[in-house]
Formats: structure tokens, C-alpha cells, sequence
């Protein structure tokens, strides 16, 4: 039985493409170990000066525990829904 999260977040600066590059290939790397998939967007709204992202992650409960671990401590965003 697959299990899922979805949450927005907003981010902490703008996220160069190099950064996301780099951060989708690490969340690849460790999501196809877990048998994790998803999809995540971000967006930076120059307007406002603020980044949001809006990601849904699917896959065994155990690995989606741990991943939500992960995406909820780390750094680059706050104010997680």
C-alpha cells in the first residue's frame, strides 16, 4: 500500500537552477533507493521576494516517515503546510 504527503513550504532565498539541480539529484538518488516518487515545484515570485514549493511524495510508509523527516528539518524553507 502506497502512502503520501503533500505539503507548501516557503523558501528561505531564492533558489538559483544550479541549487535545484542539485537538490533533485540527491532527492533522485535517495528517493529510487526508497522506492519513493513525487514531484515537486518551486517557484520564486520576484514581486514579493519570496520562493514557495509544493511537493507530494508517495511510496512505502516506512520511507515516507524518513523522508519527512528530512524535508521537514531542512533549512532552505519554513512554514510548512
Amino acid at each position: 500500500m502506497l502512502n503520501y504527503i503533500v505539503y507548501y513550504s516557503f523558501s528561505r532565498s531564492e533558489i538559483s537552477g544550479n541549487e535545484l539541480k542539485e537538490l533533485l539529484q540527491k532527492a533522485k538518488e535517495w528517493n529510487e533507493t526508497h522506492q519513493i516518487t513525487g514531484l515537486l515545484i518551486y517557484r520564486y515570485n520576484k514581486k514579493f521576494k519570496r520562493g514557495n514549493f509544493l511537493q507530494i511524495i508517495e511510496g512505502p510508509k516506512k520511507s515516507i516517515l524518513s523522508a519527512w523527516d528530512r524535508i521537514s528539518a531542512d533549512p532552505r524553507h519554513h512554514t510548512i503546510t
